[in-house]
């Protein structure tokens, strides 16, 4: 797969419009257009910016593997980690899901302490 194709797939997949994804690495909606047209490719540093955002590596951006990430950390606790592997497992499959945890990701502990309280009182009452 391209780098054009990629770049449409992940900010598509991150359901981000080419104006949301422009304002977020620092660029024009015009040059999301151009990427994702093939009439432009970015430089190193849009390029890591991208890679950064969408949490996949530069080599998958480029279309050089189709491994988001190369082996690591995250793997190996994954197969040390059962608990932690079937929550992958449903993050990987349920957009719903990553958009929660994306949402959340930046708040502070207490509030996501919130968050999950209400969550407990959702499945209490569809019990």
């Amino acid at each position: 797969m391209t780098f054009s194709k990629r770049l449409k797939y992940l900010r598509k997949e991150s359901d981000l419009y080419q104006k949301e994804l422009a304002e977020k690495i620092g660029v024009s909606r015009t040059t999301i257009t151009q990427y994702e047209n093939g009439a432009r490719e970015p430089n190193y540093e849009i390029l890591k910016k991208l890679a950064n955002f969408f949490e996949v590596s530069t080599d998958y951006l480029l279309g050089n593997t189709d491994q988001r990430r190369p082996a690591g950390k995250m793997e190996t606790a994954l197969i040390e980690d059962q608990k932690l592997l079937e929550i992958y497992e449903s993050l990987k499959h349920r957009k719903d899901l990553r958009m929660m945890f994306k949402e959340t990701k930046e708040l502070n502990p207490s509030t996501v302490k919130q968050i999950i309280e209400i969550i407990k009182t959702f499945k209490k009452n569809n019990v």
